[in-house]
């Protein structure tokens, strides 16, 4: 499988403590398809974990443009779980189209991220 995984255990200011395992997988069959999967489980005590999935144009290259952004942000949107932005470089206007869709589980069963507390 071409999955890269990375755990790591994380703690707050009020010594909450969670593990989280992170995945990404780049498919060889459709240079277009990327998935990232989050996994994060309170490891001692309940916890309340928000997250918020995005995506934006906001790249910087620091060894090329000196800190500057390298992209444009054209257009962006979101509805419900999908996301889409739309950027082009600001040197050639190349433009790239990026999509996002996320699922949150509870348990193993799918929750609504709209009703989720």
């Amino acid at each position: 499988k071409g999955i890269l995984s990375r755990q790591f255990i994380a703690k707050n200011s009020a010594n909450t403590v969670v593990r989280v395992n992170a995945q990404r997988f780049c498919s060889m069959d459709d240079q277009n398809l990327g998935v990232v999967k989050y996994e994060i489980v309170a490891e001692k005590q309940d916890a309340v974990v928000n997250i918020k999935p995005y995506l934006d144009g906001k790249v910087v290259n620091k060894d090329s443009n000196y800190d500057e952004m390298f992209w444009e942000e054209c257009s962006q949107n979101l509805d419900g779980s999908r996301g889409h932005v739309q950027s082009k470089t600001k040197k050639t206007e190349f433009v790239v189209n990026a999509a996002m869709d996320f699922q949150l589980e509870l348990n193993g069963a799918v929750i609504d991220p709209s009703t989720s507390q």
